[in-house]
């Protein structure tokens, strides 16, 4: 029986949601530079009385990265005259276009930052090679749209949207896509109190960059509180890696339920195996009103 139920939630998923998902990433241009240092020191009458080092970060190389997450379209029409689409992910999907850092101050690609050279991951120890990583562009973000299951054959298209809402704490942002319209859009579920504990649920994303992969599982808990006393979190065991930040996560009956936000890890950093955070739907929504876009809640249910 749970096979089966499995079998049509995925289904249900495959036919009402798949082309809603979007990759999102935001291209970075490094210059990687190595710390020489110079020591001077003054003697006066044989006798040393003053060393000073200086410190300088010489340029190296020039490196490109990549800000990796996903997303997944909550509004495509017009509204007071303007033709458009919405799209959503995390904050910290796209915090580089807003923050606008000048130096990257780790490699980490638990974060989704991936620099890449001669085709593969590059990882650096910043602090014990001496490096650092100074950022001379931003630019993004990006979206490719993925279609291939109703059309048969795959096909895929990338555009460059615009950061157009955020909400830093609760970890949401909004992409907007000037004179687009007619897109698919996920449909979002009116709480996650409609859903009960062990409920399948799946995900859709583009972890480690791979477009798009889909996993399984089911839902864990509701109303964690590990944060700041009021977003309630869900913890599930659906399988997903860096790059799936702010997918979309899929009950039964094809509604979003709620948006990829994490990991637990362990103090070391790793991640504890299938245990996941989630922000509700419940949060998405009253978010959605009180940033003044309640109407992309009028076609989503």
């Amino acid at each position: 029986m749970r096979y089966l139920v499995v079998a049509l939630l995925l289904i249900a998923v495959l036919v009402s949601a798949f082309d809603c998902v979007v990759q999102i990433y935001t291209k970075i241009k490094i210059e990687l530079q190595y710390k020489e240092e110079t020591k001077t020191e003054v003697f006066v009458n044989g006798q040393l009385i003053d060393r000073k080092i200086d410190t300088q970060y010489k340029p190296k190389e020039t490196l490109e990265a990549w800000v990796m997450g996903s997303g997944f379209v909550v509004f495509s029409g017009e509204r007071k005259g303007e033709e458009f689409s919405l799209i959503m992910t995390n904050y910290h999907v796209i915090d580089f276009l807003v923050e606008r850092p000048t130096e990257l101050k780790t490699l980490n690609p638990t974060l989704g930052v991936f620099v890449i050279k001669d085709g593969k991951l590059t990882k650096f120890d910043l602090q014990k090679d001496g490096y650092r990583l100074v950022i001379t562009q931003i630019e993004g973000p990006f979206l490719i749209f993925y279609w291939s299951f109703k059309r048969n054959h795959k096909h895929t298209f990338e555009v460059k949207a615009e950061v157009f809402k955020y909400d830093a704490l609760l970890d949401i942002a909004v992409l907007k896509l000037p004179d687009v319209k007619g897109l698919p859009v996920a449909k979002l579920a009116k709480s996650i109190d409609d859903y009960p504990l062990g409920e399948p649920i799946a995900i859709f994303g583009a972890p480690l960059g791979v477009p798009f992969q889909l996993t399984k599982g089911v839902l864990g808990q509701k109303g964690l509180d590990i944060q700041t006393g009021w977003i309630d979190m869900l913890r599930y065991d659906c399988p997903q890696a860096p790059g799936s930040s702010g997918s979309a996560i899929f009950a039964s009956d094809g509604k979003v339920i709620g948006v990829v936000r994490g990991s637990f890890v362990t103090f070391a950093g790793s991640p504890y195996d299938g245990q996941h955070l989630g922000i509700a739907i419940d949060n998405i929504r009253d978010w959605l009103y009180l940033s003044g876009l309640g109407y992309v809640l009028e076609g989503s249910e």
